[in-house]
């Protein structure tokens, strides 16, 4: 398999290292780059979403470094794509998989497509390498939402694994932020009019993990210091006064993962959100991940016209969710962490 300019340069310096060991050239980064891509208009079928990379257009929102592909992150609501060298420490075979919600993803190493957009996520595919340094790209599509999973198998490993981080490198371009000053492991919430407790997997988030950061006219905004996982589920308990302003209202989240990245949002159209109205059912509500998720959130018919003002201020500017609710001014809310990329609960 051939090596493409990107990475050759790189191999070449290292060559000239001292010893010929895998120095790390004073441009070389750790990590890769990844950028997103705004939704094309050949994509506006939810099914048909595949798009050549070379057709994702400019760019938006700031370029990122990550630190692993297992698994990767990106807005829902774009595509994306992950780009730097693997370091490959010996000559051998090298087996790759890629696997995101319905496989839409695609694994391209040294310029050409090893894990092709929708060929299966358990696909296992084995190319030969060369001790040195080649191109990985991993691109992710819109409808997947917003994950992927790399995983490797060197020569002389049984199981497929995560690729280490310490394999991962980017050429230093000068406009890279890191994600260490983002967002960390929490949950951002406006509400109108406030939320009264939030639960992670049946246990009360304590108030020292709550942090008010908006007090307007009685609605709020605040951030939760929470980390989830797959198989993880929030339940959020809302109030409000339907005799004031009209009776609007408003639940928005962002959460975001450890790596800074905008994990999930609110949205009525998807199965991950539920509710319950019904006083009598909220304690298996929030103690159970699965019960009651037969309930779904519904749209706001009059949403607070401030809301999404705050969502872009305070969780994301980009914030591509919507509001949701139940059908009681008093209510709780549930969000389940897909288990995995390709499942779907009913």
């Amino acid at each position: 398999m051939k090596n493409i300019s990107y990475a050759s340069l790189f191999i070449l310096l290292i060559s000239l290292s001292a010893h010929k060991s895998l120095a790390e050239p004073a441009a070389l980064r750790a990590g890769l780059e990844v950028l997103e891509y705004p939704r094309h208009v050949e994509q506006s079928d939810q099914k048909s979403v595949y798009l050549a990379t070379d057709q994702f257009g400019r760019s938006i929102g700031k370029r990122r470094v990550i630190e692993s592909l297992s698994p990767w992150e990106w807005n829902s609501e774009r595509n994306a794509v992950a780009r730097g060298l693997l370091i490959i420490e010996k000559d051998g075979d090298y087996a790759f998989t890629t696997d995101s919600f319905y496989d839409r993803n695609l694994l391209m190493i040294s310029g050409e497509v090893v894990c092709e957009f929708s060929d299966g996520g358990s696909k296992v595919v084995t190319v030969p390498l060369k001790k040195g340094m080649v191109e990985i790209v991993s691109v992710g599509y819109v409808e997947s939402r917003g994950s992927a999973l790399v995983r490797w198998r060197p020569p002389g490993q049984r199981e497929l694994s995560a690729i280490p981080s310490g394999k991962l490198k980017h050429v230093e371009s000068g406009s890279v932020t890191s994600t260490s000053s983002k967002l960390r492991d929490c949950v951002t919430i406006v509400a109108k009019d406030f939320v009264t407790e939030v639960y992670k997997n049946g246990v009360r988030i304590p108030d020292r993990d709550r942090k008010l950061l908006l007090d307007r006219f009685g609605a709020t905004a605040e951030r939760v210091s929470v980390s989830v996982r797959p198989g993880d589920w929030l339940v959020f308990h809302l109030a409000n006064n339907r005799l004031r302003h009209k009776g609007s209202k408003y639940f928005g989240v962002a959460g975001h993962s450890k790596n800074g990245t905008l994990i999930f949002v609110t949205d009525p159209a998807s199965e991950d959100w539920s509710v319950c109205d019904e006083p009598a059912r909220v304690r298996e509500f929030i103690r159970y991940r699965d019960e009651g998720t037969e309930s779904r959130a519904v749209v706001i018919a009059r949403p607070w016209e401030e809301g999404d003002k705050f969502m872009r201020k305070y969780a994301d500017r980009d914030w591509s969710g919507q509001p949701l609710w139940g059908t009681s001014s008093s209510t709780w809310i549930k969000f389940i962490v897909p288990e995995k990329a390709d499942s779907k609960r009913k």
